[in-house]
């Protein structure tokens, strides 16, 4: 049952089918017409349950770290920031509200760090790191 549960994880993609198909040594096609449970136990998938129900665990994982770097795009990609004139010259402003930023980019940033530092960040690496370096950017803007 662990298997039949780890293989319909809704956070599992082709890549993640790929390697369970890789270490059975066949392909798993749960779309044809007459795959049963009867059709995992002829292929011996048992001998494999750890591995499998630990690729349906690093799905989800994966899942959630996506799913935060989109909550961080989205924060980032609706963030206002608020400027004013400088002392009445034209084409000089400075920003306002520099409170809320700095709180936001705080947050955003001990996010990112938690992000990187979990160990399903592999696939999504470079993207966090990208953010990331771009979050110091705008910290040294800022600051």
């Amino acid at each position: 049952m662990p298997i039949v549960m780890a293989l319909r994880n809704p956070d599992m993609h082709d890549s993640h089918l790929a390697e369970i198909n890789e270490l059975i040594g066949q392909e798993l096609n749960f779309k044809v017409d007459g795959f049963t449970l009867q059709s995992l136990i002829d292929m011996n998938v048992v001998q494999f349950m750890e591995q499998i129900v630990a690729t349906s665990v690093k799905a989800t994982g994966e899942a959630k770290l996506r799913a935060a770097l989109n909550d961080l795009d989205t924060i980032w990609g609706n963030q206002e920031f608020v400027c004013k004139n400088y002392k009445e010259r034209d084409n000089q402003f400075i920003l306002i509200d520099i409170d809320t930023l700095y709180q936001a980019l705080d947050e955003s940033l001990a996010q990112i760090n938690m992000i990187l530092g979990n160990r399903f960040v592999k696939v999504m690496r470079q993207r966090a790191e990208n953010l990331k370096k771009s979050l110091n950017v705008l910290q040294e803007c800022i600051a």
